[in-house]
């Protein structure tokens, strides 16, 4: 199976924003140098401030990731098939595959993180969309055994129209002391922006049709349809549910309205909105969040222990109007 040799484990990315702090242990000299190795177009600024400001947007909605992981196949003539499937939650990815972390905004792709680890590959590759679609900028790392020096870290700058406006590259061979990436280091011909040139637009990534509306199922499985009486914005639902569950509830919502959900009983639950997961795990009892859009939310109930009986209040409520905001009052 051909992988690009790019790193940074995909744990530690996520644990504190789209990439690691740890990944970049350049001196300071050398990342200016890594920035400043041209003179600064207005474009490049452009896109740096985009940069930040797609991180700083995955760092406060981190409920708006989904995630994929990719079961290639290879047939007996020698041909790869890759086998793209969503994920509930980043526990349920499977080892020694491709995985795929995606963040939405306003239904469209904005970033992505490739990665992949075996015991003698890391790599890690970010994609930076722009609301139109088209690639703005590529953040890559990664760890090869079989490479000399054997660590790599790149950056790639481009156009609306797919330009390559700046790359640079950076090798290492302890996470220390960063230089320039030679001709004969092995990462030169695998790092020079051949494997961003796949993914130019967001539609080109091998699992967006996933990401569409029309195929957003993945684990969309039918349950209790939950309505409230007229007048009322809540209800309470009881019910019995075995371990491994889970019981499930569909509700409907709309952008903006907020939603509390509350479980009594040795039960816990997960949310998926309407096209991603709400909730990054199964273990909440209280969960309080403003809606990101329309459309059925899934609350999954399962037990702690054994068969268990349980009550559920779920409200949903529409923001106060614009009147009364605090800027007005």
């Amino acid at each position: 199976m051909r992988r690009s040799f790019f790193t940074v484990c995909l744990l530690t990315l996520l644990s504190i924003g789209l990439f690691s702090q740890r990944a970049w242990m350049a001196s300071p000299s050398q990342l200016r140098a890594l920035f400043n190795s041209s003179p600064q177009s207005a474009e490049v600024a452009k896109i740096k401030a985009y940069h930040d400001e797609i991180d700083a947007y995955a760092k406060a909605h981190p409920t708006a990731v989904r995630y994929f992981s990719d079961a290639s196949e290879v047939n007996d003539a020698g041909v790869e098939t890759s086998h793209w499937k969503e994920y509930k939650t980043r526990k349920e990815l499977p080892d020694l595959q491709t995985h795929a972390s995606v963040w939405m905004k306003d239904g469209k792709v904005v970033a992505t993180i490739l990665s992949f680890k075996s015991d003698h590959t890391n790599s890690t590759d970010g994609y930076y969309y722009r609301a139109d679609g088209t690639l703005a900028y590529t953040e890559s790392h990664g760890y090869s055994i079989g490479l000399d020096p054997p660590f790599m870290q790149g950056k790639s700058f481009y156009t609306a129209d797919g330009q390559l406006i700046r790359s640079t590259l950076l090798c290492s061979v302890d996470e220390q002391k960063w230089e320039t990436c030679k001709e004969d280091s092995g990462w030169k011909d695998s790092g020079e922006g051949k494997a961003t040139e796949r993914y130019l637009k967001n539609t080109d990534l091998p699992f967006y049709k996933l990401l569409l509306p029309s195929n957003a199922s993945a684990f969309q499985d039918e349950g209790t349809r939950v309505r409230f009486q007229r007048g009322s914005s809540s209800a309470i639902l009881k019910g019995t549910v075995a371990k491994g569950g889970p019981d499930i509830y569909l509700v409907g919502g709309r952008s903006g309205q907020t939603m509390t959900v509350k479980a009594t009983g040795k039960v816990s639950f997960g949310i998926d909105a309407p096209n991603a997961t709400m909730t990054p795990d199964d273990s909440n009892t209280n969960w309080t969040g403003v809606l990101a859009a329309y459309g059925d939310y899934k609350i999954r109930v399962y037990s702690s222990g054994g068969v268990q009986n349980y009550s559920l209040t779920i409200s949903i409520v529409s923001a106060p109007p614009e009147s009364s905001s605090p800027q007005q009052q």
